[in-house]
């Protein structure tokens, strides 16, 4: 009798320990969000697309990360509306992918080329955040934790500010693609004063056609914990606030 209580006891004890799987170290933890709403036409999704498929199909960096002894855990999501987020399967864990070397990284860009648009709404950038922030530091955490999200437009569509990343300590860099008709003043300027947090940076590109070498370069300094020196940014803006008067000039005359 007593040899049957100790039994009920312990598989009653069994029942309310919790189902807790590990989290995996990693140096770096990238959650890549890509702004596929309807101002982004076929072609241009397809440019962003192979933009990122370049990125992590480049050898010789790859193979440089490798010989570092760092590792990455990587995700890449397509976001739109308010309720419209889509996070890439496959992944070693989930759908994160455990990058370590130039094999691992071209895994991770052959999935990227497979990965059909799910979506083509409205842009909700601070949902998609919203959405991706609790799934980072679950399966892997990094020492460092960085959310990258691109786009080529300003809010238009569900929540109106966000500040999920920021408070979990996570660095959010953005990459904008101008879009003249989508915003007041320039997509770069939205995009530094409503997404990007402290400690953070923003790639600004004047048409998807500068897309892959940007997103190549950002991704590097992503990796390599390298932030633009600010005299950089500010030369940045200064660019694309001119680049942006240009267009007005030429959509007027």
């Amino acid at each position: 009798m007593i040899r049957k209580s100790l039994f009920s006891l312990a598989a009653a004890a069994l029942l309310v320990v919790p189902n807790v799987q590990a989290q995996i170290g990693v140096d770096i933890e990238l959650g890549l969000l890509i702004d596929v709403s309807g101002s982004v036409s076929t072609g241009e999704f397809e440019t962003q697309r192979d933009g990122y498929v370049a990125a992590f199909s480049d050898a010789g960096f790859w193979g440089a990360f490798e010989s570092s002894g760092r590792t990455l855990a990587v995700s890449y999501s397509y976001w739109s509306g308010s309720a419209q987020q889509a996070m890439m399967g496959g992944g070693t864990i989930g759908g994160w992918f455990l990058v370590t070397d130039a094999a691992s990284a071209l895994v991770f860009g052959a999935a990227i080329s497979a990965f059909a648009r799910p979506y083509s709404g409205q842009t909700a950038p601070f949902d998609a955040l919203n959405w991706l922030v609790p799934q980072m530091g679950v399966n892997y955490l990094g020492t460092r934790q960085v959310i990258d999200i691109s786009g080529d437009g300003c809010r238009n569509n569900g929540a109106t500010g966000s500040t999920a990343a920021s408070s979990a300590g996570i660095t959010v860099n953005g990459l904008s693609i101008e879009s003249p008709d989508d915003c007041t003043g320039t997509v770069a300027d939205w995009y530094a004063a409503n997404l990007v947090t402290a400690g953070g940076f923003l790639v600004g590109v004047d048409g998807f056609e500068d897309f892959a070498p940007a997103v190549r370069s950002k991704i590097g300094r992503e990796v390599d914990g390298v932030v633009p020196e600010p005299a950089t940014m500010t030369l940045l803006a200064t660019g694309l606030a001119g680049m942006a008067a240009a267009r007005r000039r030429r959509k007027k005359s």
